[in-house]
């Protein structure tokens, strides 16, 4: 190995002064380092996990909200009571890529996929703000962060604010530390262009300028090295004005910006719905847990490291902790919505990623290579056998006092290895590789969660992350529509139909709908046998085909010749149905039967005996 690769594999593990990282840019680039490879390994995984399957299931009903006004307005078509977008920026370059491209499932989830893979690749200009073992780190947590992950994989504006609200904080960090004047400047114009474009990104851009405001008052009121240039003011102007217009060429997107100011109010105050108050944490613990372990003591030793006087690890420290206050102020508030659980992801993502970093920068000592494969044999054989007796506890429906004294046993043995070891060759080492240790196995369960979240979909495999999901059924329908109309009008998207809605048009049916011509929205009052045949008439009438909710149909005044066909549009699943333990229950094996089994079932395997509420539609077409 040379001396260059040598000296490229010792990267910084903390991070370094403005002086430190003004001298380290000024040196010649490299051509290729094993940290670009690194992170080109990282950016191929998270594209994997983002790209795979991504079209495979429909648009839930959220998800359709925002592809179906976006297609409407790029075929230049009107359905009176559809929604209104709450994203200008979404809204515009959804409408275009639907203009350009087509639409589908697949393309509907496309720009939040590669705001999703972008936001990975941040990490990189953070390196001389958190080290680069860190940085590296963060980048990987990020890549397989299941809350990331399923934003990317989600037609929704989010993956985008995050995205913008990341970008940003680069460019503050990267103007005010860059040690050229002339890059300083591309840094600024970056960040104006993305904190307008965050403005117009959603509701969720409000959420993220308190931590820009953090990040501010730490960084940058006292410390500024650089002023603002006039300029910036303008290149902040015309994106932000681009931005609320669909880029000039949706005029009407400008609503947009206090529409998502208002449903950012309505989701964090609870009025567009609200979750029980230990949702958050039970989410962070499921899907998360190497945050919600490493977080914590990622963030404790930030604040170790303050202590010893480093003003950069105090300002990360409290600028840190600052951003998870205010995440977990959201958290507290009735509504908690899913969209609030990446604002506290992302710094306990930070905290974790410097302790993780620290632990693999420092110098490897104290234990042999004979002796670090015995203990990691020892410990991975444990591991094994306690997940073995874990999996025979939750499918034996006898509960036995046996399984928890094993278990028992199998937790002391992995702690008293730990300690012989730690006797044996010094606690430091011992500390050191039981940490990393427990990072790759709690890494290995993320991994896993994600997976169990974004590509694992079955009936009776309910997650309980989304609210609502739009049930496959929902396919079925639109090929038997098509199948109709190819029979009856010969072309698959011409025959006359109705879709009855109680309130407002249902964005599901109309986005799946949406290439069928003939179609009109019509409100349950409006349906009628009346409007369906004429009796005064001596023209042959042509009856459409009705989709109307299954509840409607003993209000439906359809003729005789209509035949319908039940099919399945939303599932509604969240763990308060899994059953509740029982009032008074005072035996063991009945408590364990009835509420501790289902859960841990769900907890390990996300099966639950209880079915999703399921909503349905009727198709109901003439003989």
């Amino acid at each position: 190995m040379t001396d260059q690769v040598i000296g490229e594999m010792r990267l910084s593990a903390a991070p370094v002064s403005w002086a430190d990282a003004a001298a380290q840019q000024s040196e010649p680039a490299r051509v290729l380092t094993l940290e670009h490879a690194l992170y080109a390994v990282i950016l191929i995984a998270a594209a994997v996990v983002r790209f795979v399957g991504l079209g495979a299931e429909p648009l839930s009903p959220a998800e359709s909200v925002h592809a179906w006004s976006a297609w409407l307005a790029a075929n230049q078509a009107t359905v009176a009571g559809a929604p209104a977008p709450v994203s200008a920026l979404y809204y515009g370059l959804h409408a275009l890529i639907f203009w350009l491209f087509g639409s589908s499932d697949l393309l509907a989830r496309l720009l939040p996929a590669l705001a999703g893979l972008a936001t990975v690749a941040l990490p990189w200009f953070w390196r001389d703000w958190l080290g680069r073992h860190a940085a590296l780190v963060l980048a990987a947590l990020f890549a397989f962060d299941p809350w990331l992950m399923a934003w990317g994989r989600r037609a929704d504006p989010l993956a985008l604010t995050l995205f913008l609200a990341m970008l940003t904080l680069t460019a503050l960090w990267r103007w005010n530390f860059s040690p050229q004047a002339e890059l300083a400047r591309r840094w600024e114009r970056v960040g104006a262009v993305a904190l307008a474009l965050l403005i117009a990104s959603g509701p969720w851009g409000w959420g993220w300028l308190p931590v820009l405001l953090i990040f501010t008052l730490i960084y940058l009121w006292q410390a500024r090295t650089y002023t603002l240039q006039r300029t910036t003011a303008v290149w902040f102007g015309v994106a932000l004005a681009l931005a609320i217009t669909g880029f000039a060429l949706r005029p009407e997107a400008i609503v947009a910006l206090s529409a998502s100011l208002t449903a950012w109010i309505g989701e964090v105050s609870g009025a567009a719905g609200t979750q029980p108050l230990g949702w958050p944490w039970q989410r962070l613990l499921l899907d998360q847990p190497l945050l919600a372990v490493f977080g914590p003591l990622g963030l404790a030793a930030l604040w170790l490291g303050a202590a010893s006087g480093a003003t950069e690890r105090r300002r990360l420290a409290i600028f840190v902790t600052a951003w998870l206050a205010w995440a977990w102020l959201l958290w507290l508030l009735p509504g908690r919505p899913v969209a609030a659980l990446s604002l506290a992801g992302i710094p306990l993502a930070m905290a974790a990623a410097t302790l993780i970093g620290r632990a693999l920068a420092a110098p490897w000592g104290g234990l042999t290579g004979l002796e670090l494969f015995t203990l990691l044999l020892v410990q991975t054989v444990l591991i094994v056998t306690g997940v073995f007796w874990l999996a025979a506890l939750v499918d034996n429906v006898v509960l036995s006092d046996q399984i928890w004294l094993t278990s028992g046993v199998i937790v002391a043995l992995m702690v008293g290895v730990w300690l012989i070891f730690g006797v044996w060759v010094g606690w430091r080492a011992t500390g050191r590789v039981a940490l990393l240790f427990y990072v790759v196995l709690l890494g290995l369960m993320t991994v896993r969660s994600g997976w169990q979240l974004n590509h694992t979909v079955a009936l009776m495999q309910p997650n309980g992350f989304w609210p609502t999901v739009t049930s496959p059924d929902v396919r079925n329908l639109v090929q038997d529509v098509e199948r109709l109309s190819s029979a009856r009008r010969g072309d698959p998207n011409q025959i006359d139909m109705q879709v009855v809605y109680d309130v407002s048009p249902d964005p599901v049916l109309g986005w799946q709908l949406r290439t069928m011509r003939a179609l009109q929205h019509v409100g349950a009052a409006n349906v009628s046998a009346a409007q369906l045949i004429d009796p005064a008439s001596s023209v042959v009438p042509v009856l459409p085909l009705v989709v109307a909710p299954t509840p409607r149909t003993d209000t439906l005044a359809l003729p005789d010749p209509y035949i319908g066909a039940e099919y399945t549009t939303v599932l509604r699943w969240q763990p308060t149905l899994l059953p509740p333990a029982g009032a008074g229950e005072v035996d063991a094996q009945l408590e364990w039967t009835n509420f501790w089994r289902p859960r841990l079932q769900w907890l390990l395997y996300r099966k639950s005996s209880m079915p999703p509420a399921a909503e349905s539609v009727t198709l109901w077409a003439p003989r």
